[in-house]
This record gives structure tokens, sequence and C-alpha cells, in this order.
């Protein structure tokens, strides 16, 4: 199976930012000013990301288009975004997926990428990757196929905070291939041996994989669950 494709924000070359000031000089400095950038742990990957949030928008000024990066093969992926525990508090993110091509049928002429719109609720994830779709991309038919774009817009008021997160392309085995990518074990050694991140709670100390298994209430004793959370309930994300 191919590797997962990453590509992170400070990524000039794969990820573009574009903004809707009508020329407007002045207006582009006001849209570009609303940036405002955070550092956030990934559980899953054990990195530390560089990420962007702004407020929503009751009209679309700004999309962030992130690009698969050249040389990567066609075939079945799972599209997903990363999800901060903070600055993210929207509940209708939009993202659109191109996945294919929109084509004339008189003379099969390309019009346009057909995309898949998705809205994201971020307001109740904390630090993970949310899928927007699984897709088969023939990335040989257009160089944009299998772009993620981001936008903006979301109207709600009071403005809410909408994180712009890396960007991963997970490649999926096809139906009834004998090579997948879970067969345990699964994971790292460090992975393995480190707590199980589940949603905004740290479940105890013990790692909770095949092989590692642990009475947690043996006979005649009262059981003790201890939870760890990682962030506030409520309110769910700092602002």
């Amino acid at each position: 199976m191919p590797e997962t494709i990453y590509v992170l924000n400070d990524d000039p070359e794969w990820v573009k930012l574009r903004y809707y000031d009508n020329g407007d000089p002045q207006k582009r400095k006001d849209l570009e000013a609303q940036w405002e950038t955070f550092e956030r742990f990934d559980p899953a990957t054990r990195e530390l990301y560089n990420l962007r949030y702004r407020p929503s928008n009751h009209v679309t000024e700004v999309v962030v288009d992130t690009f698969i990066p050249p040389g990567a093969a066609s075939g079945r992926y799972r599209v997903e975004t990363f999800i901060p525990a903070k600055h993210a508090t929207t509940r209708r993110a939009l993202f659109t997926v191109a996945y294919d091509l929109l084509v004339q049928e008189a003379d099969q002429s390309v019009l346009d990428l057909e995309e898949r719109m998705v809205l994201v609720d971020m307001h109740d994830m904390y630090d993970v990757w949310f899928p927007l779709g699984d897709y088969r991309f023939d990335l040989t038919r257009h160089p944009y196929m299998g772009r993620v774009r981001q936008y903006d817009l979301s109207r709600e008021q009071p403005p809410a905070e909408i994180s712009f997160g890396p960007v991963r392309w997970v490649p999926i085995p096809e139906p009834g291939s004998e090579s997948g990518r879970f067969d345990s074990p699964v994971g790292s050694i460090d992975e393995r041996q480190g707590p199980f991140p589940a949603g905004p709670v740290l479940y105890g100390k013990y790692p909770v994989w095949a092989g590692e298994w642990f009475d947690v209430n043996p006979f005649l004793n009262w059981l003790n669950l201890v939870l760890t959370v990682s962030s506030p309930v409520s309110p769910k994300k700092s602002r």
C-alpha cells in the first residue's frame, strides 16, 4: 500500500490562499489581518502542527486550497483534515473535495472539476483527524484532482472560529484486496505503549492494545476508574 500523504499548513507549495477582495488593497489587508496562528499536538501521530484560524463570515471572502503533491498514485483514498481542540467552534465548516471531472456529453469536453461538499461540525471535536469522505482519484486526469478546498463561509451569529488544519490522503485497499492497513500490531511501539486517545477523553495510563490486556477490576476489589480530560467540556473550546 502507498504511504499516507500529508500536506501541512506551512507548506506554501501545496497550500494556496485566495482572497475575494475585489482588487481593493485595503480590504485585502483587512482580510489578511484576521488570521491567527497557534500550535497543536496530534496525539495520533505525535506531531506538532502549526494551524491557522479566523472568524466565520456570512459571505465567502477567503478560501484555502490544499493539493496532493505530484507523483501520488491513483486509487482509493480517505480524505481527512485535522481539527484541534481549540479555536474551532463553528458547527458548519464548509469543505469541498474535487473527486472527478464534469464532462460535456456531446463532445466529451471537460467543463470543470466535480466536487463534493462536506459540512463539518468542529465544535465537539478535540485533536482528531476528521474524514471528509472516501474517494477514488484518477490523478492522471487533472492536476487538481483530490484538491481539498476550505471556506471561511459560515452564517453563524455571533461569528465562530474556523480552524484551517493539515490535510491528509490515506490510501485504502480495493474491495477484495488482501492488502490492508490495520493488521496487528497497529501503530508504532510508542503508540502501543502509550495511553489510548478517544475524542476528548484520555483513558488511564495503561495501553489498550491487543496483547497488552490487564484486569482493571480484580476479584473482590472495588472498581476505580480515573479519567483524565484533555480539554474542558464546557465551554468546549477556548476562543
